[in-house]
């Protein structure tokens, strides 16, 4: 029962970790983008942009918001094991 519950504590910790990460990343880019470049929203974009999937004439993108400080600098897809499988073919 204690390990359950000493789980259960660590898991709400890194939830509520996760979510403070990411209210401080959109407080950011919320400043930020008042004085942007367009070059610097261009990177903003291609960082939250997961992958777009194009079928006949529908277009869907799907996006990711960073949880932790070291991914806003890689694109979430370059983390992903199938996006390395996809670049293959």
């Amino acid at each position: 029962m204690r390990r359950h519950i000493a789980a259960h504590v660590d898991r709400q910790q890194e939830i509520s970790h996760r979510a403070a990460s990411m209210e401080d990343f959109c407080q950011r880019i919320q400043t930020g983008l008042t004085n942007a470049r367009f070059a610097q929203k261009r990177t903003l974009v291609e960082l939250l942009i997961d992958r777009v999937l194009v079928t006949n004439d529908e277009v869907e993108i799907r996006y990711v918001v960073p949880t932790h400080s070291r991914s806003e600098t890689t694109r979430f897809c370059h983390l992903r094991k199938d996006y390395f499988i996809a670049v293959l073919w």
